[in-house]
């Protein structure tokens, strides 16, 4: 095991977090229209990665050297890894083509490895079969999450790298459209998104000792939440559709319907839905399971997270959700990761890209800027 990489990228941390914690008020966005034949997706995938080649090029090197990609590499090399890759590579690919050659085309448009490419959109999956304990280790964890029927807050954590490299895909595809927050070289959407129907989602990243190889990809299982049409499809989609490769935790909203519910999903067919209407009590969710019972790691950012927030008085407003959201008071391990928490000694190694509010009432979506308890709106939509 490399413990090496997990002291790296906390001294890496330390060097450069403090300037690198700061959110941009502007970020780049995407816009396209395309069909829905296998060659729309590719073109829609190589005009996505031309445009930001330059950033996906150093998110692959990076991620080799510090990142997810840093255990996968090594490991397809291997028999077995390569054994395991093909295998994947084949059943998302008869599952998913038009994603498959969404990314296909990405590798072309930015001049990458498509390999390369394909392994950082499944990394969660095979890093975990790579080597469980140092994925789990070096998993940078997205995000925590407070829901309030008719509200949905969310924090989008994510590694310092992804600050200035992420942005907004906001296209027109197979008959639709849709708007999300991306990671760099990933499929729309590893953060949030909605679309024309106005079903929109937030991940919250899951970590179960399970891991099935002829699973899906959470990655896909996201790209696919994008064209769901209503509420039912949405958690069919995030639950019974496709076998999950490993799990994670889905904030699911049908603004037509007002609906809101929390997903949690795991391999081999294991999920949980929980329902919120008025009256349900608010629910903070930061990396661990609450709903769903199974063996599964628990970080210690996690741990703190949970802690601070059951600490506090539950909210019954949007703004109390969001000043949770923006909590600090844990100097180690705090809710809200910024330059603040950086010089006051955070140790998660992470950085909170953006915060949004969901109200299923006013069919709004909200972006603040910087701490979400100062209320700096950002931008809003109208669904």
């Amino acid at each position: 095991m490399n413990h090496t990489i997990v002291k790296m990228r906390l001294m890496w941390w330390a060097v450069v977090g403090l300037a690198a914690a700061q959110q941009p008020r502007e970020r780049r966005v995407f816009q396209g229209k395309y069909g829905d034949t296998v060659a729309e997706h590719t073109r829609f995938g190589r005009e996505l990665g031309a445009m930001f080649s330059e950033d996906i090029a150093i998110t692959l090197a990076t991620s080799k050297k510090e990142g997810t990609l840093s255990i996968i590499a090594p490991f397809v090399q291997t028999a077995a890894g390569r054994s395991n890759f093909s295998i994947m590579l084949k059943n998302h690919n008869e599952t998913f083509p038009n994603y498959i050659a969404e990314i296909a085309g990405m590798a072309e448009g930015a001049g990458v490895n498509f390999d390369d490419l394909l392994a950082l959109n499944l990394g969660e999956s095979l890093s975990t079969i790579a080597d469980p304990w140092l994925a789990r280790e070096t998993a940078v964890e997205h995000c925590s999450e407070y829901s309030l029927w008719p509200y949905n807050a969310h924090n989008e954590d994510g590694d310092l790298g992804d600050m200035n490299t992420s942005y907004w895909v906001d296209i027109d595809i197979d008959g639709s459209h849709f708007t999300a927050f991306v990671y760099c070289g990933q499929l729309p959407s590893g953060a949030f998104g909605w679309n024309a129907h106005s079903v929109a989602f937030t991940l919250n990243y899951l970590s179960p000792y399970a891991v099935d190889v002829h699973g899906i990809g959470r990655n896909f299982i996201s790209r696919d939440l994008l064209r769901a049409t209503n509420m039912a499809d949405a958690v069919r989609r995030a639950t019974v559709s496709h076998p999950h490769a490993t799990g994670h935790n889905f904030q699911l909203l049908s603004f037509s319907e007002g609906l809101l519910s929390n997903v949690e999903a795991a391999p081999h067919g294991l999920f949980k839905v929980t329902n919120f209407e008025k009256g349900t009590p608010a629910s903070f969710h930061a990396n661990s399971y609450i709903h769903l019972t199974l063996a599964q790691y628990v970080s210690e950012s996690s741990k703190h997270r949970l802690a601070r927030a059951a600490a506090l008085p539950v909210p019954s407003t949007p703004a109390e959700m969001l000043s949770v959201l923006g909590d600090q008071a844990d100097a180690a391990q705090p809710i809200f990761h910024d330059d603040v928490s950086t010089a006051n000694g955070d140790r998660s190694g992470m950085a909170t890209l953006t915060t949004v509010l969901f109200d299923l009432t006013n069919r709004t979506v909200v972006e603040y800027f910087g701490n979400p308890k100062n209320l700096d709106v950002l931008q809003t939509w109208r669904l």
